[in-house]
């Protein structure tokens, strides 16, 4: 209970105490004196019964008499009633100025959270612009290097087939005078025998593929580092083979340029020795 609640208690117990001594003066003071009693009178004969009327209503003039001290006492009311006013006075005051700094308080509150919530969406926006300018970076970084890995395809596939149509040609050239020379008519080429057996020897190379739905995870672990070495030990003697076809095309390239000159076909029409050096001399010579 507070201070103010105890102090309304004492004082409303004060007011009910003066109010039951002023009436019980009241009362004392207010007894009339016994007056004697009337000397009975003959009852009267009954009369026949009639309505009776009904009573009327009459307003007391009674006055409360006032007695000394009555004086005191309305003004130690007045002075409690005025103290209870004044307190209920600066008690509303101040719960007013609690209110008013309570939603003041809250109106601040409001606007921080409003000022960060403007804050946390433009550091979002900021965030997602961010984002998208990475995004079409990325995009565009990945268009261009996959273009340029097309164009170094194509330009590897050109240089491919420019070199096997080279090869092709040379190897032509060299087979189909070889074997007029040697008169073979029958049986493979020399080239057919190399591809047969170039063929037969990567068949006896590869190994079908197991079926990997049978397989665990471990088993596909080891069958992928399996087929990792295989592909490297595969791109190094790719390395090796075209090497080595470079040295070849080389090496038809000077057999060819010797053979054109052992035929005298850089010789001139009508110089001497010219119908002699149009044939090859040795065993092919006839």
């Amino acid at each position: 209970m507070s201070d103010q609640e105890e102090e309304y208690e004492g004082e409303e117990e004060v007011e009910e105490e003066v109010e039951e001594e002023v009436e019980e003066e009241v009362e004392e003071e207010a007894e009339p004196e016994p007056e004697p009693e009337p000397e009975p009178e003959p009852e009267p004969e009954p009369e026949p019964e009639q309505a009776k009327p009904k009573p009327k209503f009459i307003p007391s003039t009674y006055e409360q008499p006032k007695y000394e001290g009555d004086e005191d006492v309305e003004a130690r009311f007045g002075q409690m009633a005025d103290k209870r006013r004044q307190k209920d006075h600066v008690e509303l005051e101040e719960f007013i100025k609690k209110h008013f700094e309570k939603r003041a308080k809250e109106e601040e509150e409001l606007q921080l959270l409003i000022v960060r919530r403007e804050k946390r969406k433009a550091e979002m926006a900021d965030k997602e612009t961010a984002r998208k300018e990475r995004e079409r970076e990325r995009v565009n970084e990945e268009k261009a290097r996959l273009m340029k890995q097309r164009e170094e395809e194509e330009r590897k596939r050109k240089e491919e087939d420019d070199r096997k149509k080279k090869l092709a040609n040379v190897n032509l050239h060299i087979g189909g005078y070889l074997s007029r020379l040697e008169g073979k008519e029958k049986g493979p080429s020399k080239r057919q025998l190399a591809q047969e057996a170039k063929r037969k020897k990567i068949m006896a190379r590869v190994k079908a593929l197991p079926d990997l739905g049978t397989l665990s995870d471990h088993e596909l672990r080891e069958k992928a580092q399996e087929l990792q070495d295989r592909l490297k030990f595969s791109e190094e003697e790719l390395y090796d083979m075209k090497d080595k076809v470079q040295r070849q095309v080389y090496d038809m390239d000077r057999l060819r340029t010797t053979i054109n000159e052992a035929m005298g076909k850089f010789n001139k029409p009508g110089t001497a020795g010219g119908a002699q050096r149009g044939r090859v001399a040795g065993k092919f010579g006839k």
